[in-house]
């Protein structure tokens, strides 16, 4: 059998630091194989990149139509000046979407997709151009859907 521990029911303190280092030599490996703004060779950005994680709200726009009905949850990966980064479970194609964060209070902006890629693991990473601010009170049936980007409240048991 299998044991974590030593005889006497104590990890080995050098052992755990061994297994330690380990750890932090793959993570390390992990965050420099997925350098989250690195440019690609050759390839030139006027913005820069930030870093933010946070969940987001994407509906398609289809005929100038919202399908409120079919949302697509995904976090982001980065912003810039005009646009943002999307992981999701969903692959898009060109055209307008509607994107919704929920930082201080509720944010639509109406963007454009410009490219979708595979990010392995049955996600998509799409990269989506942001023009213009829309008013939750323009698309009744926003603020509900948005309401699901705010962290569940857990109450203990």
């Amino acid at each position: 059998m299998f044991s974590f521990f030593n005889r006497n029911g104590q990890k080995d303190a050098f052992q755990q630091r061994r297994k330690q280092q380990e750890v932090w030599k793959c993570v390390r490996r992990i965050l420099d194989s997925s350098a989250p703004h690195a440019p690609l060779e050759g390839e030139a950005r006027a913005e820069n990149r930030y870093n933010r994680c946070i969940p987001a709200l994407l509906i398609p726009w289809e005929d100038e139509w919202l399908s409120l009905n079919e949302p697509i949850f995904g976090v982001t990966k980065d912003f810039s000046d005009n646009g943002v980064l999307f992981l999701s479970n969903h692959e898009f194609t060109a055209g307008p979407v509607l994107c919704g964060f929920w930082p201080d209070d509720a944010v639509f902006l109406l963007g454009e997709v410009r490219r979708t890629s595979p990010f392995g693991g049955g996600f998509w990473q799409s990269g989506v151009s942001l023009l213009e601010l829309v008013c939750s009170s323009q698309v009744p049936g926003l603020i509900p859907l948005a309401e699901q980007l705010l962290p569940a409240v857990v109450t203990p048991a």
